[in-house]
């Protein structure tokens, strides 16, 4: 992926990895000491930040399994990133990153499982990171975080609009 600002980098060609997380609750203590801990005390060579949104208001007033969108229920919506321009620097980047948000969601397998807390993630930023058991140990799949409730109900719709599979890619729903 190319952007023009990718986690502090500012380059035409650089490289982007960006996690989200929707919380129904604020970042308890250890989660912010956990932020500090990235950010501040971080690696020197890594860019990287994150963004917090509040969230609400209309959006909220359609019901979660209206649409396939189901964080309506959600306050505040969080963005984690990194970025890089120098292939050396990828690995580095990505570990900082990742293990960044599996801290902060440790509680629930390195994710932000649908819960009290946290409420899943958006498929709007898509993170294969999600789908891969190195890094998602919460025993929730993928689909679930994205989509909780709704993911039969895209199911059916994948299986009636696009039974060739034609439009599809790591994340995409299966019919």
């Amino acid at each position: 992926m190319f952007a023009t600002q990718a986690g502090g980098v500012a380059s035409s060609k650089a490289r982007l990895k960006l996690k989200d997380a929707f919380l129904r609750k604020r970042y308890d203590e250890r989660q912010l000491g956990t932020l500090y801990q990235h950010l501040v005390n971080g690696p020197d060579d890594v860019g990287g930040g994150i963004g917090i949104c509040t969230f609400g208001g209309k959006v909220n007033s359609v019901a979660p399994e209206a649409t396939a969108y189901p964080h309506r229920d959600s306050p505040i919506s969080t963005s984690y990133s990194t970025g890089w321009q120098d292939p050396e620097a990828e690995a580095r980047s990505l570990r900082w990153l990742r293990d960044l948000y599996r801290e902060l969601f440790a509680e629930t397998g390195g994710v932000p499982v649908p819960g009290e807390v946290a409420n899943g993630a958006t498929i709007n930023h898509p993170d294969v990171d999600l789908a891969d058991a190195e890094w998602n140990r919460s025993g929730v799949p993928w689909y679930t975080l994205y989509f909780r409730n709704n993911s039969a109900r895209l199911r059916r719709a994948k299986a009636r609009w696009d039974p060739q599979d034609v439009f599809r890619h790591a994340l995409s729903i299966r019919a």
